[in-house]
């Protein structure tokens, strides 16, 4: 009995099956369909990018050849641990999530043990911080949100 493959569901026949022209038909046709449209996902990314020469403001060279630029704005917050909390959250100005990066440091750390856990969460407007500080702590954490248009 024919199983299929996991990610196209290609007809994959078992060694006693008979062979079948429209099931290769068929993988044939999933197949062309998935490169072409591979192939139109490429060309629509590099058409975003445009060339070193390229002066449209509808690309990412344009843009950049026109005394443009990627970031649309740049955060830096900083959040302290508590030994009495394990959760805190960090305000900063709306932003798309999608379209952003953070970029965390370690500010300070004067007990040299820091945390085993930090973890955060970007939202549209703030930062949320789940950590497992326990004792004294002196910690200091900055992030920096940094949005593309």
């Amino acid at each position: 009995m024919s199983t299929f493959t996991e990610n196209y569901s290609l007809i994959k026949p078992d060694e006693e099956d008979y062979y079948d022209v429209a099931d290769f038909n068929e993988n044939m046709d999933t197949i062309d369909t998935l490169m072409a449209e591979t192939e139109t996902e490429m060309t629509n990314i590099s058409n975003k990018i445009g060339t070193p020469e390229d002066t449209s403001t509808e690309t990412i060279f344009g843009l950049l050849n026109n005394g443009g630029s990627l970031i649309k704005s740049i955060q830096h917050v900083t959040f302290a641990p508590t030994k009495d909390k394990t959760s805190g959250s960090v305000s900063i100005s709306t932003v798309d999530p999608a379209r952003c990066i953070v970029i965390m440091e370690r500010l300070k750390d004067t007990t040299n043990s820091g945390l085993k856990l930090l973890n955060y969460t970007l939202n549209e407007d703030s930062i949320s911080i789940t950590h497992d500080a326990s004792g004294p702590t002196y910690l200091l954490y900055g992030f920096w949100v940094i949005e593309f248009y």
